[in-house]
């Protein structure tokens, strides 16, 4: 972790110099004042001695703000948060919102949160309305968002680039002879559905294939959304490949298809974005493209240290993070030698269909 002396060494001052501009007190020449500034964002420096640097802000509190703390994803995420918030002193507030059962829920813990005056806030939920950055500036309290941006927040952001992501596991489904890939996702507007659905639609455009319309479903995160669309989608055509916006979408597809007797990935391939927690290295079964949602949490948690000790702040700053493509058993390799276990990687069929009581709603 880098110190003091490693910023002053970096932008080539003397220590107290270096703890003057990060305090804000004296007076410093504005190039002496960017070079340390600049020093301390290239080391991710973060002042240890918090209680001069709080301004008045006694909690030592970060709230986050969740869809879904049951997703491993978020579930990865927050950890990400909590472990960057607990290293410089901080404790954590976790919310998990669940949007589609309540919008109350949103409020009162919105009220909750400025409440226990947190000295800042980690957003990944979409807010209902653009009525809380306001209220976040009047009560002076800094937050920065991850995962997605949202207008009327222009917060700092640290995201992965699920559209180039996207495009690599629909081209990776192509050379293994894929055709008619199914897409399934949310309802628009959604920036995360629609950074995935344009990668998907650039990888088919690449590869000189058409964007069939009849293989493209919209409805939902959730899994019975996933399941509705599969069952819809199979009722009128049959795909090579169901490639799901998000996990929960995938469970519900795999659900539609084993009812209908149809077996991945031997009759249709079934892709997505996320992976499923440990229970995939226990059996990994399902492709996908994977974010480092750990990091993306440790590192929108550092900025928004910065903001809160004032050692940064300027206009909002985005961070890019790259995505991984995990191939396992799902994508269907055709071109790979048959293996001597047929049974591997398979969802056995049954033609009983089930009452589902999704947990998700």
């Amino acid at each position: 972790m880098a110190t003091l002396k490693d910023v002053a060494r970096r932008a080539g001052v003397g220590v107290s110099t270096a703890s003057r501009v990060i305090r804000g007190e004296g007076y410093t020449s504005a190039d002496v004042r960017e070079r340390v500034e600049r020093a301390v964002r290239e080391l991710d420096y973060v002042p240890n001695v918090l209680a001069r640097s709080m301004r008045g802000r006694p909690t030592k509190t970060i709230g986050l703000l969740i869809y879904d703390i049951v997703n491993p994803f978020f579930a990865n995420l927050a950890t990400g948060v909590e472990d960057a918030a607990q290293a410089q002193g901080f404790n954590l507030v976790i919310c998990s919102s669940h949007p589609w059962k309540s919008i109350e829920r949103e409020k009162s813990y919105m009220q909750m949160l400025i409440e226990r005056k947190i000295d800042g806030l980690v957003i990944q939920h979409v807010f209902s309305s653009e009525e809380y950055a306001s209220l976040l500036e009047r009560r002076n309290i800094p937050a920065v968002r991850v995962l997605n941006p949202q207008p009327g927040y222009p917060y700092d952001l640290v995201r992965c680039d699920t559209k180039q992501a996207t495009a690599e596991l629909i081209r990776h489904l192509i050379e293994l002879g894929h055709r008619r890939i199914a897409a399934l996702g949310p309802s628009m507007p959604s920036f995360q559905g629609a950074d995935r659905l344009a990668g998907y639609q650039k990888a088919l455009s690449d590869a000189g294939l058409d964007a069939d319309e009849e293989l493209i479903m919209l409805e939902g995160w959730r899994t019975r959304d996933g399941y509705n669309m599969t069952r819809q989608l199979i009722d009128r055509t049959l795909p090579d490949a169901i490639f799901a916006f998000g996990p929960r979408i995938a469970v519900g597809a795999a659900h539609a298809l084993r009812e209908a007797n149809l077996r991945v990935p031997e009759d249709v391939a079934l892709v997505c974005i996320d992976d499923f927690g440990l229970g995939s290295e226990l059996h990994p079964f399902m492709t996908v493209v994977r974010q480092p949602e750990w990091e993306m949490g440790k590192q929108v948690t550092q900025m928004l240290i910065e903001r809160i000790l004032g050692v940064y702040t300027g206009p909002p700053r985005e961070v890019v993070l790259p995505a991984q493509l995990v191939i396992r058993h799902s994508c269907g390799m055709r071109q790979a030698k048959q293996r001597a276990d047929t049974h591997i990687g398979h969802v056995v069929g049954s033609s009983i269909s089930e009452e589902h009581r999704w947990d998700d709603d």
